[in-house]
Order: C-alpha cells, then sequence, then structure tokens
C-alpha cells in the first residue's frame, strides 16, 4: 500500500505541471490569433490607403485638368507600387521575426 500511496502522490505534480502547460500553449494560441488578426488589419490598410488617396487625387486633378481618366489611371498605378513596396517590407519584417 505504501508503494502505491507513493505513485499517486508523485502523479499529482506532474499533473499539474501539465495543466500549467496546456494554460501557457492556450495563452500562446490566443497570442498568435491576434497577432494574426493585426497582421490583416495592417496589411488591409497598407493596401486600402493608397489606393483611395491617389485615386481620389488622380479624380480630382482629372477634373481640374480636364484630362479623364489619365491622371487617376497614375494613381492608381503608383498606389499599386507603393502598397507593393510596403507589403514587402511588412512581410519580410513578419518573416525576419
Amino acid at each position: 500500500m505504501k508503494k502505491e500511496n507513493l505513485k499517486n502522490k508523485r502523479k499529482i505534480p506532474d499533473q499539474v505541471g501539465n495543466d500549467i502547460w496546456k494554460v501557457g500553449n492556450d495563452v500562446r494560441k490566443a497570442d498568435r490569433r491576434w497577432s494574426v488578426i493585426s497582421l490583416a488589419w495592417e496589411l488591409g490598410y497598407l493596401i486600402t490607403i493608397p489606393i483611395v488617396l491617389l485615386a481620389f487625387g488622380g479624380k480630382l486633378l482629372d477634373d481640374k485638368l480636364n484630362t479623364s481618366p489619365w491622371m487617376l489611371l497614375t494613381g492608381i498605378i503608383i498606389s499599386i507600387i507603393i502598397t507593393s513596396w510596403l507589403v514587402y517590407k511588412k512581410v519580410n519584417a513578419v518573416i525576419s521575426n
């Protein structure tokens, strides 16, 4: 009986340690989820803001200079170049971490 009691006592700390480890994994998974959501929001803004601003600016210039649709298209092309560069930098920063 004494040997069985010793074995049972030894299992309790191991079980507690495993439970703590599981909680730590849950916290890490939650942190990863939030970091993925944060990255998605950042990439969304990196793509949206340049295209909206430069397309809107191009449209205004087209109306003012009567050059429709050339300034709008130029703004969109420039925004695609800027967005590609920004997304490339962000993805490289994420990969390096």
